[in-house]
């Protein structure tokens, strides 16, 4: 127990190796944290775990006696974490443990106040059609300090209201929902105009905000879906018809997806099922019943991935329903589908092309479960429409990610991997490839997830620090698109040279 701070000042979780090893969700650390001064305090965490993220949930009683959550994800592996946490004047203290992966943790240190803070607005870039007006709503992270107002560029003043999340939260991922007056950003006028939220103490955050007169016709839409920590994404094709890529849980697509489908008239003609988990399939049956899509019994399925590709699309032809048992990789869903000029390539699924199934890729800290094998062999697809790329991330973890990056360099198609537009699954937050994303140098990148996601290492430290302060700094990368704060997304193409995308936020 040398090892330790002081601070730590009662646990119940197990001793190894100079460390408190929380195994259990009984299990638990107390500290007291002594603050100076209200404000943001840097706390160091000493760790390691076996898993791909550890999501360590506490709760800290204030010198007031008023409480607030603490949700901190730490990656894999034995290092150092510091995290910034909202402290009171006086002594403060901390219950924490580690409701579901085994952590070891050898020491805990207050760094005293820190000043490292990102502010930010989602979505960086706006877009507004005066001919279909829309509510203006935006994610502000703010750090508990209030919005002094917002102007353009030209110096208008933009009326605005702010909705602050309750005080319960000690993390850095501190919100404020602001809704900017319509009749204010309409009188603008047709432009391209650079909007500055200043806050109380002078700091100020950019956003851009484009004003067009009409909403331009465009070929094919796709509509990716915000129904929290779940995939569902809506494929609206040239031709006419509608492709529906998972349905969310039970909740997502009775309250997201089918009201937009039936609000918007839209039928479905084709459903693709990622892989056979609850927060994928929801609903399904009831959905491809409503719209008279047929799906094959488990004999006819089992017979399509052992048959050649010429047999195999043929035979596919005559249904409406895919899903992982049914596919093998790089499998052209174009030719089975007619998909009005679109060209999607399976690139990940349960079958190699000669029908051998997936082996699961293992890292020493990815367990090798049944949960894990349907997130592995999930379908992720590369979807291209005249030169526009869409890939869609299904819920593979970075070592497929990885595989995929090896299959297209053994087949000397790097190039191919290029997309403008990528779906980063709900599992993006706790595990995914730095290398994959700035492979497919993605002009927007679309992650499905609540506010738990500014509490995920991986989003946090590696993507943030390995992809966007690299990309935002000039290249290619535009906006990072997370649903709990955008809301649905709806990119609409013409071609890779003529496409734009907006949020709708609920």
């Amino acid at each position: 127990m040398k090892t330790f701070s002081e601070t730590i000042i009662d646990f119940c979780a197990g001793e190894k190796e100079n460390g408190l090893l929380l195994a259990s969700k009984d299990n638990y650390i107390d500290v007291d944290f002594t603050a100076e001064k209200d404000g943001y305090y840097a706390i160091e965490f000493n760790y390691s775990h076996e898993d791909t993220e550890s999501l360590v949930k506490g709760e800290i009683t204030y010198p007031d006696g008023t409480t607030a959550v603490l949700f901190e994800g730490f990656p894999h592996g034995s290092e150092k974490s510091v995290v910034n946490l909202f402290l009171k004047q006086g002594v403060s203290h901390m219950h924490f443990c580690a409701p579901w992966e085994l952590v070891l943790v050898k020491d805990i240190k207050n760094l005293g106040l820190t000043e490292s803070f990102e502010y930010g607005i989602s979505p960086n870039n706006s877009l507004y059609f005066c001919d279909a007006p829309k509510t203006m709503q935006m994610r502000l992270k703010n750090y508990r300090k209030e919005l002094a107002g917002i102007k353009t560029d030209t110096g208008v003043q933009i009326p605005f209201e702010i909705k602050q999340k309750p005080l319960d939260d000690a993390c850095t991922a501190f919100m404020a929902d602001v809704t900017l007056d319509a009749d204010a950003v309409k009188a603008l006028g047709e432009g391209v105009y650079t909007l500055t939220y200043t806050l109380c103490d002078g700091t100020e955050i950019s956003q851009t905000l484009t004003i067009k007169k009409e909403t331009p016709k465009t070929e094919f839409k796709i509509v990716n879906f915000d129904v929290g920590c779940a995939n569902s994404t809506l494929l609206m094709l040239p031709n006419g018809k509608n492709m529906l890529v998972d349905s969310a849980t039970d909740d997502g697509a009775r309250d997201v997806v089918i009201p937009y489908l039936e609000k918007n008239s839209i039928n479905i003609d084709y459903y693709l099922l990622t892989h056979f988990h609850g927060d994928h399939n929801g609903l399904m049956d009831e959905i491809l019943e409503k719209y008279g899509i047929e799906k094959p019994n488990q004999e006819e399925a089992d017979k399509l991935v052992t048959a050649d590709k010429a047999t195999r699309e043929n035979y596919l032809k005559n249904f409406g329903y895919l899903d992982s048992t049914m596919l093998c990789f790089y499998d052209e869903l174009h030719n089975v589908w007619d998909l009005g000029g679109v060209t999607i390539e399976v690139l990940n699924s349960r079958y190699y092309e000669n029908g051998k199934p997936l082996k699961v890729y293992k890292y020493p800290f990815v367990k090798n479960n049944e949960h894990n094998y349907e997130n592995s062999t999930s379908v992720s697809f590369m979807l291209d429409y005249n030169g526009f790329r869409y890939y869609h991330g299904a819920d593979n973890y970075a070592f497929s990610q990885n595989r995929i990056i090896a299959d297209f360099a053994r087949m000397d198609r790097e190039n191919e991997l290029n997309c403008h537009h990528f779906f980063g699954n709900h599992h993006f937050i706790c595990n995914t490839s730095a290398e994959f994303v700035n492979t497919l140098n993605p002009c927007t990148v679309f992650v499905p997830s609540g506010d738990e996601i500014q509490c995920r290492s991986t989003y946090t430290r590696m993507y943030k620090n390995e992809v966007e302060k690299y990309y935002f700094s000039g290249k290619r990368l535009t906006d990072t698109l997370i649903s709990g704060e955008v809301g649905n997304v709806r990119v609409c193409v013409n071609s890779g040279d003529d496409w734009y995308y907006e949020n709708l936020p609920k």
